[in-house]
């Protein structure tokens, strides 16, 4: 949606990009890999992993809303511990056709086998 939205915003002079935060939250905390841990995170876990608090996003957001990133926009930036990075814009992985376009029964029947043979990791359990 950022890339899009930066696309259609473009002519009002209006950026658009998404912040990735890498952060324990209370969502965050009920992931069982997260529940063990305490603050102050370890230097490794914070290194290694990228993986700090909200206030490690902040500084982030404040850089997005100032002067000083106007040329940036359509962008994923991921912040967190002492980690930040950009990150990639997805790309097609796998493509299915279906002439007349796809109802969402066509979609359940071929996923398994077609396009979703395969799925991206999002860091739970596969």
């Amino acid at each position: 949606m950022a890339r899009t939205w930066a696309m259609e915003l473009a002519r009002a002079n209006v950026t658009v990009n998404a912040v990735v935060p890498v952060a324990a939250t209370e969502m965050t905390r009920a992931i069982p890999a997260f529940a063990e841990l305490v603050e102050p995170y370890p230097d490794s876990l914070r290194k290694d992993e990228g993986f700090g608090t909200v206030h490690d996003v902040a500084p982030l957001v404040v850089f997005l809303a100032s002067d000083a990133s106007a040329g940036v926009t359509g962008q994923a930036i991921g912040i967190g511990g002492d980690r930040l990075a950009l990150w990639s814009h997805p790309r097609e992985k796998a493509v299915a056709l279906a002439d007349g376009g796809w109802s969402a029964d066509a979609i359940a029947a071929s996923w398994a086998e077609g396009v979703g043979a395969d799925p991206e990791t999002y860091g739970g359990p596969r």
